[in-house]
């Protein structure tokens, strides 16, 4: 496994756009028009990648030294395979790089424990998004 994250500029987001459609529309769901918003064009959009082939995508935006996880996604055919966690190890240390004190997500509430596995700390109470119910986690760097 080669696992490493590769950014994307925003003229060049076709694979992030099949993925979120894939896992989010097709997998959980949710109505194709919650994909995006405008918050992705303030974001960095990166594939997660094993060497050449894609196997999901994540969004990261900077607020003040808390860097936002958002839009996480892994294909089904790659869950359980430890790319999830691999992937947070890598913006794990791409926050440090960046000098951020936490990292914070919203996770649906029937995937908090894999975050839980990686040293997320939920917060909050459960609130619903998108027609799922959600809790906001976060990870102290």
């Amino acid at each position: 496994m080669k696992i490493h994250l590769k950014q994307i500029a925003a003229d060049n987001w076709n694979e992030i756009k099949k993925i979120r459609y894939q896992v989010f529309t097709e997998d959980l769901g949710i109505s194709k028009d919650l994909l995006f918003d405008d918050l992705d064009s303030i974001a960095d959009q990166f594939l997660i990648c094993d060497g050449d082939m894609i196997v999901g995508s994540v969004r990261l935006r900077k607020d003040g030294n808390l860097m936002i996880l958002e839009r996480m996604a892994i294909l089904e055919n790659f869950r359980k395979m430890g790319y999830g966690k691999n992937a947070l190890k890598l913006i794990k240390h791409l926050a440090i790089k960046k000098q951020m004190q936490k990292i914070q997500l919203q996770s649906i509430f029937d995937v908090k424990e894999f975050y839980h596995k990686s040293g997320f700390i939920e917060t909050g109470k459960i609130f619903t998004r998108a027609g799922l119910p959600h809790i906001t986690m976060y990870l102290v760097l």
